[in-house]
């Protein structure tokens, strides 16, 4: 596969994971503004898990911030599919990084403080360790490419 194929196919999967996390952000987003709890399918903390303290910040519910962040990480990521500049990259890989940080802490609290999980938050942690190494894989194909061009 050549250089720029592998990239274009790399920045969809991003575009994809991206759109994931938007939509599971959405359906959280939607069951929290209906006062709903998702029935959880995998793991029995759902409820435990989206109505704790730790589920808001400054009183806003984590899903409407996870959908705001998804939204943004998924226009950059169409920006990227377009090829457009590296700038729409950086910004990407600035975000997803602090969506590394937010989700080990969100993980941590499920694990150790909360002791449940919600399947629907650990499902958006996966997308983002997701997004993170494909970041990873794009990152080291543009240093590739500059490199070939000196």
């Amino acid at each position: 596969m050549r250089d720029s194929n592998r990239v274009q196919l790399l920045r969809i999967v991003f575009l994809f994971l991206s759109s994931a996390g938007m939509f599971n952000a959405l359906y959280l987003s939607l069951e929290h503004f209906y006062r709903s709890v998702p029935t959880c399918i995998v793991f029995a903390g759902c409820d435990l898990v989206l109505t704790s303290s730790y589920a808001f910040v400054l009183g806003m519910p984590l899903a409407y911030l996870g959908l705001a962040f998804y939204t943004v990480v998924f226009a950059l990521a169409f920006l990227m599919a377009a090829g457009y500049g590296s700038i729409y990259f950086r910004l990407a890989l600035f975000l997803v990084g602090v969506g590394v940080v937010a989700s080990l802490t969100l993980f941590y609290v499920q694990a150790v403080l909360l002791g449940a999980f919600c399947a629907y938050c650990v499902l958006s942690e996966i997308i983002i360790v997701g997004l993170a190494v494909i970041a990873a894989l794009l990152l080291y194909e543009e240093r590739k490419r500059l490199r070939g061009k000196k």
